[in-house]
């Protein structure tokens, strides 16, 4: 707990520090979501509407996803550059629990920025969307974990070959087709696929969380944890990868 609440306060003083470009973020992820739905009632009117919930909810999820793979992926490659992901692996407490702590306190201030988002949408459209917080909340946290995963993943890359910002646009578009695609058995281990699926499903039936499939909600957790696993052994491959070079620090 002393280690997640030292990440938190670190956390929080950064945002603090840098709160124009946190302000910014958000301003900017919802004026593209009033042009989107303006857009779209003035093009197809009688589908926003039948759809508004889903649109709603896709939009809260993509807002998040993208800002969980953004941060996670720019942290690890700011550390890099500050130089102090190096002193992290000679720490006594080790690599490991302090991404854990990050991955926690990045995730909860992910989700309170899409819950303030998500309240400026439902304001903006004047559809409000009633749901248990106890429900949409621990699902979006772990939906999160995926993209936290891959950002990792894309972090490590960003070691090795230090400019990668156009790769970072594809895989803004390609969260957002995995939260659009269709619910089949094959799309369900995309990242954040499963999980927006049953957050919409509980925002629009207004569903406890315990009303809910135990597979379903079980397939998310498992899902999660494998794209941070994978994301973690990635972001290692990476480190080991940039030491061997000495390319660790160099930017």
């Amino acid at each position: 707990m002393a280690l997640v609440r030292a990440v938190f306060e670190k956390e929080l003083t950064l945002l603090k520090r840098y709160w124009f470009n946190t302000v910014g973020g958000l301003a900017a992820n919802y004026i593209l979501f009033v042009f989107m739905f303006f857009g779209g009632q003035a093009v197809a009117p009688t589908v926003f509407e039948n759809n508004l919930t889903g649109i709603i909810v896709g939009w809260f999820v993509w807002a998040m996803s993208w800002s969980s793979f953004q941060e996670s992926a720019q942290t690890l490659t700011r550390e890099a550059t500050w130089g102090t992901l190096e002193q992290t692996y000679m720490t006594p407490i080790g690599i490991f629990p302090i991404m854990t702590a990050r991955i926690i306190v990045g995730l909860a201030f992910t989700v309170t920025t899409g819950l303030i988002m998500l309240i400026l949408m439902m304001a903006t459209t004047g559809h409000w969307v009633l749901f248990d917080p106890f429900t949409v909340l621990p699902i979006a946290f772990v939906t999160m974990a995926s993209a936290t995963g891959l950002g990792f993943a894309f972090g490590g890359l960003a070691l090795i070959y230090k400019q990668i910002s156009s790769i970072f646009l594809i895989v803004q578009f390609l969260l957002l087709g995995a939260i659009g695609s269709p619910d089949l058995a094959i799309t369900k281990v995309l990242p954040l696929s499963w999980g927006t699926t049953l957050l919409t499903y509980a925002m629009e039936e207004n569903v406890s969380l315990w009303q809910l499939p135990i597979f379903d909600l079980l397939g998310v957790v498992a899902v999660s944890t494998g794209y941070i696993g994978i994301g973690y052994a990635a972001f290692g491959y990476a480190v080991r990868v940039a030491k061997r070079r000495g390319i660790m620090g160099h930017y």
